[in-house]
């Protein structure tokens, strides 16, 4: 293994790596680009003009996001948990979803493998032993790679968290989705409890 770098190998931080106050924090990218910059935009303008739906934000949650992310107790903890982020700041959240690279906490700081056998695989380390490295996909899908096939792993220069996640969806989906998120929303009621309410009211 030529290359074993960053916090898998329990390393100092290395270039990319943001510092305040001695510690480290996360990597930070280049200067998000004029195109993502206007779709944030154009997203907000979108927003601004209707409502959503939190229903129908709900199940656009569970299809795009509820792979790696967690809210309101759905989904799966493989990123930060929205439930506790900063869901007041729109921008802040647009920017982190258009431009999913440009600061990647140290936590959740992805990396780019190497086997000796050719093989190229990308993941957070969720494990890492003297025997090997276990690397996790953005499809929450696990390989363990013993450290003796490992030719490189190197921190990647790109997110786990793929872009233009939002550009599938129509403008009313965004609101429905965003809708869901906000920081007043409450989650939808389920199924069940909609039936128990249904029952009650007619009693």
């Amino acid at each position: 293994m030529s290359a074993w770098t960053g916090a898998a190998a329990g390393a100092a931080p290395g270039r990319g790596v943001a510092e305040v106050g001695g510690e480290a924090l996360g990597r930070v990218g280049a200067a998000t680009p004029g195109e993502k910059l206007g779709r944030i935009g154009y997203i907000n303008l979108t927003l601004n003009r209707g409502k959503g739906d939190a229903a129908a934000g709900q199940l656009l949650f569970d299809k795009h996001c509820a792979s790696c992310h967690t809210l309101f107790g759905r989904g799966t903890k493989l990123g930060p948990d929205l439930t506790t982020a900063d869901r007041k700041n729109r921008q802040w959240l647009l920017l982190n979803i258009v431009d999913p690279s440009a600061v990647v906490r140290l936590e959740y700081a992805a990396y780019d493998a190497v086997t000796s056998d050719g093989r190229v695989l990308s993941g957070l380390v969720a494990e890492a032993t003297p025997q090997a490295v276990t690397l996790v996909n953005a499809k929450n899908e696990r390989t363990v790679l013993p450290r003796d096939q490992i030719e490189r792993l190197n921190p990647s220069p790109v997110s786990l968290m793929p872009e233009k996640l939002l550009d599938t969806l129509d403008d009313q989906e965004l609101r429905d989705l965003f809708g869901y998120s906000r920081p007043t929303a409450r989650p939808p009621p389920s199924r069940r409890r909609r039936r128990r309410a249904s029952r009650a009211r007619r009693s």
